[in-house]
């Protein structure tokens, strides 16, 4: 049978910050426990696991979902058919690879492959310890943002995050190894109210400073001071980024005609074409 439950709590608070903290990192920390608003069932799956899952506010509420997790338990344990069965038991790690391979065949970037990847597993192995896909929960990936921001991640960084995880959540869905998108209510933070850094365009005397000093300077990046210093100027003329600078070879620059252009592959530019 299963049981409803209020999840109990415990953290440490720094006394000073007033911000969350761990006793190894601040002895003197204080200890603060409270109960979850949300009611918690506990069941035994169609696989003989206990799952444990946040449920709602309302009890009654609660109550029905347990009961339906407990049909879905008894369906299994009777060989009913469930089209996600196979998926529901593939360690989660496999499905981040799947849709690593997904997003290559699509023709993204190594790097932004790479990227994804890596945000995925900090945020939903690593970070929030799903194992299987019948564990990724909204609210632990929220809290582990959170908690993410309050350490000092900036909210643009945390968006990217979960940017990540809500491409991941709509690629189960259709790719049809879950029947709904469960990170489809989370929704990113206004970035504006926290700015890292104030972003501005050079002056003419900083420009012509930056490339002196670069046509002077030493070898970096597999490039001379020249060349870097001539990777500027195409990057002040075009307002490419490096990932599209990066991009260019010799077939990327038509300097014969009228107008000289550069061309970029639309597969590194958020614009593509020519400039």
């Amino acid at each position: 049978m299963g049981h409803l439950y209020k999840k109990n709590t415990t953290r440490f608070v720094d006394p000073q910050t007033g911000k969350r903290t761990t006793r190894t990192k601040c002895p003197d920390a204080r200890r603060e426990e409270s109960r979850s608003p949300k009611w918690w069932g506990k069941w035994i799956d169609a696989d003989g696991i206990e799952r444990r899952e946040s449920l709602a506010k309302d009890k009654s509420v609660a109550r029905q979902m347990l009961a339906e997790r407990e049909r879905e338990a008894e369906r299994g344990r009777a060989g009913i058919s469930d089209p996600f069965a196979v998926h529901r038991k593939t360690p989660l790690v496999d499905h981040v690879a799947a849709f690593g391979r997904h997003l290559a065949a699509k023709g993204n970037t190594p790097r932004h492959v790479r990227d994804t990847l890596s945000k995925l597993s900090a945020a939903l192995v690593e970070g929030c310890r799903f194992r299987l896909l019948d564990d990724l929960r909204p609210g632990s990936l929220a809290e582990y943002l959170a908690d993410r921001r309050e350490a000092g991640l900036g909210v643009a960084t945390s968006n990217r995050y979960l940017v990540a995880c809500k491409s991941f959540a709509k690629w189960l869905v259709r790719d049809r190894r879950r029947p709904d998108d469960v990170f489809a209510h989370l929704s990113a933070l206004n970035e504006r109210t926290d700015v890292r850094k104030e972003r501005r365009a050079l002056s003419d005397e900083e420009v012509g400073r930056l490339l002196t000093a670069t046509e002077a300077g030493p070898r970096r990046g597999g490039l001379s001071g020249p060349d870097r210093a001539m990777l500027y100027r195409v990057a002040l003329g075009t307002g490419a980024r490096v990932s599209e600078l990066a991009s260019l070879t010799r077939a990327s620059f038509d300097l014969d005609g009228p107008a000289p252009t550069v061309t970029i592959d639309a597969a590194y530019s958020s614009v593509g074409g020519r400039m």
